[in-house]
Order: C-alpha cells, then sequence, then structure tokens
C-alpha cells in the first residue's frame, strides 16, 4: 500500500463568481494541506483490465486554505489580503462546508478503466454527509498524473457562497484537481 499525503501530492480547489456584482469578486485557488490518500495496486496481466486497483482518501474539510485570486486561469498573488484569505476560510468553514459538523470529505474507489495514459476512477465521494458516485478522469501532464473533476456543490446539499442579496456569488460546480508524482 502506497500512501500519498501533502509532502508528495496537491490537492487544488477552484472556485468562480458569477452575479451583477462579479467584476468586483475573484476567481479563487484554494488548497487542502491536511489529507491521506492510500492507494493499493497489483496485476495480474499487462491490461489494465486485469488490474486491482483501490484509492481511499480523507481530506480534513477545515485545512482548505486561501492560496490566491486567480482571473482567466492565471494566478494574481497578492490580490486578496491576509485578512481577505481568512475572512474566506472562516466562510467556507462555518457556511458551506459546515466542517465542525462534517470535519472529513472521504473518497473511496470502487472501479477503474481506461489505460495508463488515461485513466478514469469510479468512487463514492462523500462531503458534507452526503455521499454521491464521481468519475474521476486521470492523465498524464508534464511527468505527474493529474486527477480533475468538476463537482456540484448542490449534489451534496450544499449552498454555494452568496453575498449582497445575491449579486455576488460562487458557481455551483467547482473543480478539483490532485496532482501527484505517478504511480504508474
Amino acid at each position: 500500500m502506497l500512501k500519498l499525503n501533502a509532502e508528495n501530492v496537491q490537492v487544488s480547489v477552484f472556485t468562480y463568481k458569477e452575479g451583477v456584482l462579479s467584476a468586483v469578486a475573484h476567481d479563487l485557488k484554494f488548497e487542502v494541506s491536511k489529507f491521506e490518500i492510500a492507494t493499493q495496486m497489483s496485476a495480474s496481466g499487462g491490461d489494465l483490465a486485469e488490474w486491482n486497483m483501490t484509492v481511499k482518501a480523507a481530506f480534513d474539510a477545515s485545512s482548505l486554505k486561501t492560496v490566491c485570486a486567480m482571473k482567466d486561469g492565471e494566478q494574481r498573488p497578492g490580490v486578496l489580503t491576509a485578512s481577505d484569505r481568512r475572512d474566506i476560510e472562516k466562510n467556507i468553514a462555518a457556511t458551506v462546508l459546515k466542517t465542525e459538523r462534517f470535519p472529513r470529505i472521504l473518497f473511496s474507489s470502487t472501479g477503474i478503466s481506461g489505460d495508463l495514459e488515461n485513466l478514469s476512477i469510479k468512487g463514492k465521494l462523500t462531503l458534507c454527509g452526503v455521499t454521491r458516485t464521481v468519475v474521476v478522469p486521470v492523465v498524464r501532464q508534464k511527468g505527474r498524473c493529474v486527477a480533475e473533476a468538476v463537482l456540484d456543490q448542490r449534489n451534496f446539499g450544499i449552498k454555494p457562497f452568496s453575498a449582497f442579496f445575491g449579486a455576488m456569488k460562487v458557481k455551483p460546480e467547482i473543480k478539483v484537481r490532485v496532482s501527484f508524482s505517478g504511480l504508474f
């Protein structure tokens, strides 16, 4: 069994703005700093269909930290103050993820398909006490494996954050990216 953590894996979450006041809001990049991902793999042959791979992951929901504002996919360091970042994290913990009630986000694979260059890992994701089946594509990029999934917060009972009576809000769809050195 191989265990992965923040030393060899980067877990990023991206949110996107919408609404009448979206021009004064920011798309945001976050990183999860506390988590453990355990993978186990065995192969009875060269064909991926003959592989047995499992992935189990646990993420500390309160360890989501604001990295920076984003614009057109580019990081904009320095746009957010330390106070802005603290306020964002406080709102996410208290009103979006409800981390006191749901401290962990869990994933457990149920199947794998594809080939070594383009895998799909199917599994159960539990977020805010709601479990849904998700399919996460994994591709190789610049010597790393990148698993990326777009999740609709509403599917997990989460009301996307909004302010100013809904004039500024976060889109329901967020992107979660897990990047790590290749396992295969």
